[in-house]
């Protein structure tokens, strides 16, 4: 569930290779937590990497990223975690059908043909928009200042 709170699911265009990287990264300050998580990922048999920010300004803390890429690995990432997922169910789930889809036509065309997979690029940008449009929801603010344990009510409901 640390994905939920403290990282993001994303498809980017990889313009060397002319196609699709599915990645996963959780931030946090706290070392001991991206440890738990890189032994989380080794366990479940997944490639992952770490970067370091420095302090921004005064106001920002040191922080650690651990990332994870690829079509197999995020999908085993997001088949462990999505059960525990609240706010990032949805994204999980229309990423995990991207790479069925995308995991479904390797097979037919080979991992490497990029240019002879049918609907790659409208497949792509279909799931591209929707993970975005996912993750930027308006809400519509109530008068939090004099109301209290009244759930937010979010624009779409």
């Amino acid at each position: 569930a640390a994905i939920d709170g403290e990282g993001h699911i994303t498809l980017a265009h990889n313009k060397a290779r002319r196609g699709y990287d599915a990645r996963v990264v959780v931030n946090n300050t706290d070392p001991r937590f991206i440890a738990k998580i890189s032994q989380i990922y080794t366990d479940i048999n997944v490639r992952y990497f770490y970067s370091y920010t420095n302090r921004v300004n005064e106001n920002r803390r040191e922080r650690l990223a651990i990332s994870a890429g690829g079509l197999v690995g995020v999908q085993r990432i997001l088949l462990f975690s999505s059960e525990f997922m609240t706010c990032k169910k949805e994204q999980a789930e229309c990423l995990l059908s991207y790479i069925s889809w995308r995991l479904q036509a390797s097979k037919k065309t080979g991992y490497a043909k990029y240019d002879e997979l049918d609907n790659l690029h409208e497949m792509a940008a279909e799931t591209q928009n929707t993970l975005i449009k996912m993750r930027h929801q308006e809400f519509d603010l109530q008068r939090l200042q004099r109301t209290a344990s009244i759930p937010l009510k979010w624009m779409k409901e």
